[in-house]
Formats: structure tokens, sequence, C-alpha cells
């Protein structure tokens, strides 16, 4: 029924408005960013508007009938094979019908209108339930539309009501509650996950303490969920600071070179989408991009390691390049 819909989405838009302003109110003075700030400000602006106000009241009523209903009594007259061949609705109820049996029946001394004397059958699917469900439908209808006219007079105030914006916020509100998790799941590891401390974009400071890599540590979640793995990851310190800001890494084959570099990318990118980082303590500029180049496979031939591979691919661009120059 449409004015059921609408009185769920209307129930539904006043319980994440309330529970939106909840949770803002609970962290207000700890937010900075604009775009939160803004959002709070749209809350509250609907959250105190006469409309929103009304709806509050009105809505408890509009939904009490509904709610009240929980069962039908349905009357069906039998041809002289005990075939149904015509159903009535007797009653609207409050109360939920009951498995039984005619022992019990029997033998309580008080009578349950509510208590059968078989088990409860569902309606199942076929021809002949679905036309036994749309003669049960047309009869609640038209016993219901008594009480739904008042009703649909009044959600017409509320025509205007859109939470298409909260909607939009739904990809938004699914990463911040996956970021969530991941610094959860992060703990329960014996990992450590920290808020970074951001500093101005012109310091270009990257200072990382107990850093390590998260798509190692997820591979080795994986491989033994619900265990504490920090002893099996290794972690390293970052200080790209006025002490310097190029560094040569250098070490053997399948020395975590790559590890390492991908780590501090890692760092990067999670900061900036603003979100708990890998890590026990963290401060940090923004920047504006992130460089990178490591080969799309690490399986190098086995006389060379990935230096002298990454050699004899920049020799070939070089070739490449130097030619086409040359040709035109």
């Amino acid at each position: 029924m449409r004015v059921v819909n609408r009185l769920g989405e209307l129930n539904l838009f006043v319980k994440c408005i309330q529970k939106l302003k909840q949770s803002f109110e609970e962290v207000i003075s700890m937010i900075k960013s604009e775009g939160l700030s803004k959002l709070y400000d749209k809350i509250i602006s609907i959250y105190e508007s006469e409309e929103f106000q009304n709806l509050l009241k009105e809505l408890p009523e509009m939904l009490k009938g509904f709610k009240k209903i929980s069962s039908i009594t349905i009357g069906i007259n039998l041809d002289s094979q005990f075939n149904p061949v015509e159903a009535i609705l007797v009653s609207v109820n409050e109360e939920r019908y009951k498995s039984g049996s005619i022992i019990e029946k029997l033998i309580k001394t008080k009578h349950d209108p509510y208590t059968g004397i078989s088990p409860l059958q569902p309606i199942g699917s076929g021809h002949s339930a679905n036309i036994f469900k749309q003669a049960i439908i047309s009869s609640v209808n038209n016993v219901l539309s008594t009480i739904i006219k008042p009703i649909i007079q009044t959600i017409k105030k509320y025509a205007k009501v859109n939470a298409e914006f909260i909607i939009a916020l739904k990809p938004d509100i699914c990463f911040y509650l996956s970021a969530v998790r991941f610094a959860n799941i992060m703990k329960a590891c014996g990992l450590s996950v920290c808020k970074p401390e951001v500093l101005p974009k012109d310091n270009r400071i990257c200072r990382l303490t107990g850093m390590y890599n998260l798509s190692l540590a997820l591979h080795k979640r994986n491989e033994k969920p619900e265990t504490d793995i920090s002893n099996s990851i290794a972690d390293n310190d970052v200080d790209f600071s006025d002490n310097g800001h190029i560094y040569i890494l250098t070490g053997p084959n399948s020395g975590g070179k790559t590890t390492y570099l991908k780590a501090i990318g890692q760092m990067q990118l999670l900061f900036q989408l603003g979100i708990y980082v890998p890590a026990e303590e963290v401060c940090i500029s923004p920047v504006d991009a992130i460089f990178t180049h490591f080969a799309s496979s690490q399986e190098y031939n086995n006389k060379m390691g990935g230096f002298e591979e990454e050699c004899i691919k920049l020799k070939l661009y070089l070739t490449v390049l130097l030619e086409t120059v040359w040709f035109y």
C-alpha cells in the first residue's frame, strides 16, 4: 500500500535526522572538516524547522493505527465437497494467532480466541495461493480505507519532505564505516592504528613511527584470523623533514624494499582519505600527488634482481624513444 510505504519513508527519514543530530552533537567540538560542519548545519536546520517538528508530533499517531494490526480473521465458506468457495474479512486484530490443537482447546479452562486447533500453515505460492492472497488484500484494503483517509490528508502536508540528500550520503557513510571496521580489525590483530597529526602542506614533513605495510598485514590476518600477528609484522620509522627529503634505499633481493616503499605510499593515501593509519605515531603534511613505479609482477628472472630488470626496461624505453626522435 502506498500510504504504508510513505509512512515508512517518513519514519525512516525522522530516525535518520534524529540519529545524525545525536551523533554530531557527541563529537561536534572535535569536528574541523568544512564538509562535516556544513552537513551538521543542514541537519540542524531540518530538525529545527516547523515542518519537521510537526512531523515529530503527528507521525506517532499516524503509525499507531498500523502498528496495532497484527492479524486478521477470515471467514471461509465451503461447498459440499469442503472446497473453499468464498472468503470474507471478519475482523482486524491487535493479537497474533498461535498454533494449537483440539486437545489443548478441550483441556484449557480459559478460552483463547487467538489459539488455533492446528499448526500455523504458510500460505505458500502458486495460482490458488495468489488468488487467496488477492482476496485477502482486497478485503483488507476495503476495511482500512476508512482508517487511511484521514492519514492521507495528514501525509499530504509532508509531500515536500525529501530524503534524497541522505540517500546521496550513503557511499560516504559506508566508506567511513568501513574505515572504522578496518581500524578495529587491525587492533584485534595486535597492530597499532593512530590518528595522524596534520601539519601544514608547506612544512613538507612525513614523520612515521612504527609504520607497517597494510597489504602485508591483511594477508597475514587472512591466513590466521582472530590471531595476534604483531610478532610477524615488521614495523619501520620514516623521517622526511628538514633532516632530508631524499633517501636512497638499498638492500638484498627480497629484503623488503618494495614492501617498505609501498607502506609509505599507503600511509600518505590513507591519511589524505581522512582515516586512521597503520602506525604508532604519525606527523604528516598533505601532498598534491603520489607517483610510483612498481613492476606489475615481482616474478623477476631468477638470475636478476628487480633493479637489474628495471635497468633493462629503462634501456629499452630509451632506445625506442631515441629511434622515434631520430626518425622524426
